[in-house]
């Protein structure tokens, strides 16, 4: 990968860093603080055999105890306030992190939710995000100590005798050859783990959103099997990561812990030839033993490392994006729509064309209803007009003299709202789902809303009326599929749109409560632009104007009488309903 890139991805990260460099700098100061009082303990235990214990001196020895004592008390007071910082900067730095996410994730375009798993989706906001964190925070601060550390050790080795000290370096070189022969090894089952852990993710969140799937077919084995399949190759994975880690930690521990064997076979002939103290080869091999933490921990870092920069390989493209939405002014002013053109609109995705040459006027005050076989391209219209997909041909112009394409989402979503066959409703309480339409309404309109739509009763019948919850709890509601529609339908009236986009409300609904929901939408709605997806003869005969579409073109349009009193496609679409209607 191209260094400059890789580079890039990570930076990105110290954006979220940058607003608490002081509290960075802070703890980084405190661990330094804690690591050198550490450094102390062996130089001090060399006084004590080579000045305090020859020459009996209690009083220095005392002294030098109580140093001892004090210098723990401040790594340990340190080392807890450190911690408490870490803990709370990282926190910190998540949160960020990942309400910047999120809010870059809802902002994606419609397209962008079609083609990627939610479980991934998810996955990268949770587990990667934390990867991340973990090596921008504690990671980069244990490489500036273990570094620090290094130097202070090779400072006050070196001061005690540098010969010894050039006997201690040999090793290094085999400890640097093992960490970069594991680390090329490591960063591969890093990128598989990860590809497999958003699998993962994405396996439990299709199965529990499709539950009555599996148990319909009694699926739980064969489910069960998968799942095995899918934990058992993460586990074999991070199996083998761990071996991997443990032979070059391990290994590099074999080699740094010869250099005090080295260092004792030099460093006592040196004594017993009295060119060097008793106290100073003690405190010697005890420097050289605190190398093998920090030395060991490179491989820790590097392996950190490499996992937050697969992690940020997944969520750079969603972060560079976040400065670069075009900024676009409120176009209509909060004019009301009154009309809709469609002018030549076509739609492709990779090269299958959806929709073409659609050219056709929705005006304030009629409803139009279009119909269609499967796969003529009705939802897709219904997307366009609701700005979820952009138009490959043509355009779209309100009231005259605006293409929607200059119109932000925003803006738009003001002006439409879109009820479809599967209404969407959160599992919070009434309330909150009525708000969503919009968060300034009073308590009167939510209850009016309720009225109109016929669900007064049912709500005011619940344990906490508006502010029940909407699930499977004891005092929860759980409202039949057409209750859920009407539910649906109130937030609409409460958002007071001027374009009302239906995509097959009533299809899950038996004649009559279909009938009952489509005359509460045209009467509630009689002043808007309603445009309704229908498959039901029944229901296309209630609207103004009827859509014909075949193959993405429009083939016919008109008065619903007309077109059913003539010899066309409308009549081929619907002619079974005809004849049972007839009987």
């Amino acid at each position: 990968m191209n260094t400059k890139l890789r580079f890039k991805e990570l930076t990105i990260f110290f954006l979220f860093l940058r607003k608490y460099w002081i509290y960075e700098a802070f703890m980084l100061l405190l661990i330094l603080i804690g690591t050198s009082c550490s450094l102390a303990a062996p130089f001090v235990l060399g006084k004590i055999i080579d000045v305090v214990i020859p020459q009996s001196d209690r009083k220095l020895l005392l002294v030098l105890t109580f140093i001892m004592i004090g210098i723990n008390l401040v790594r340990f007071f340190v080392g807890i306030f450190s911690d408490y910082l870490n803990t709370w900067l990282s926190g910190l730095i998540i949160r960020d992190i990942k309400e910047s996410l999120f809010s870059i994730i809802l902002r994606m375009p419609y397209s962008f939710f079609e083609k990627n798993k939610p479980g991934e989706v998810i996955q990268v906001i949770s587990s990667e995000v934390e990867k991340i964190q973990r090596f921008l925070t504690t990671g980069l601060i244990r490489l500036i100590n273990n570094v620090f550390t290094l130097l202070c050790l090779g400072a006050v080795m070196c001061f005690l005798n540098y010969k010894l000290f050039a006997i201690t370096l040999v090793i290094i070189p085999v400890v640097i050859i093992i960490n970069a022969w594991i680390g090329k090894r490591v960063r591969q089952m890093v990128k598989h783990t990860g590809e497999k852990e958003g699998e993962l993710y994405n396996f439990y969140f299709e199965r529990i959103k499709n539950v009555i799937l599996i148990k319909l077919f009694n699926s739980f084995d064969y489910e069960q099997s998968k799942l095995s399949r899918n934990t058992s190759r993460i586990f074999e994975l991070n199996l083998l990561n761990t071996k991997l880690t443990t032979l070059g930690s391990n290994g590099s521990s074999f080699f740094i812990s010869l250099s005090p064997l080295i260092i004792l076979l030099a460093g006592g002939n040196q004594v017993m030839n009295q060119v060097m103290s008793i106290g100073a080869l003690v405190a010697f091999i005890q420097y050289c033993n605190r190398l093998i933490p920090p030395a060991n921990d490179f491989l820790n870092l590097y392996i950190d490392y490499v996992k937050a920069h697969e992690s940020a390989k997944r969520i750079y493209p969603y972060l560079e994006l976040r400065n670069k939405s075009p900024k676009i002014e409120y176009a209509l002013k909060n004019s009301p729509v009154t009309k809709i053109n469609c002018n030549n609109l076509g739609f492709s995705i990779d090269h299958t064309t959806i929709l073409s040459n659609i050219n056709i006027e929705f005006v304030k005050g009629c409803s139009y209803g279009i119909v269609g076989s499967n796969g003529a391209g009705k939802s897709t219209l219904i997307k366009l007009i609701s700005k979820l997909y952009a138009a490959t041909n043509g355009s779209i112009v309100i009231n005259g003299s605006h293409k929607i394409e200059n119109i932000s989402q925003e803006e738009w979503t003001g002006f439409t709202t879109v009820i479809t066959q599967q209404a969407h409703i959160f599992h919070e309480s009434i309330r909150e789902n009525l708000l969503y339409a919009n968060r300034d309404l009073t308590e009167a309109d939510l209850w009016s809303a309720l009225e109109i739509v016929n669900l007064r009763t049912y709500v005011e019948s619940l344990p906490h009326q508006l502010d029940t919850l909407i699930g499977d709890g004891e005092e929860s509601a759980n409202p039949s599929g057409g209750q859920i529609q009407k539910l649906s339908l109130a937030r609409a009236l409460l958002k007071k749109a001027d374009v009302i986009l239906l995509d097959e409300v009533t299809s899950a609904m038996d004649s009559s409560s279909a009938k009952e929901v489509l005359d509460l939408i045209l009467k509630s709605f009689s002043d808007k632009i309603v445009i309704c997806i229908t498959h039901s003869l029944s229901d296309a005969m209630l609207f103004n104007k009827v859509v014909v579409l075949a193959s993405g073109r429009i083939v016919e349009f008109g008065d619903p009488q007309n077109l059913l009193s003539s010899d066309n496609k409308y009549n081929d679409l619907f002619k079974y309903q005809i004849t049972k209607t007839s009987i």
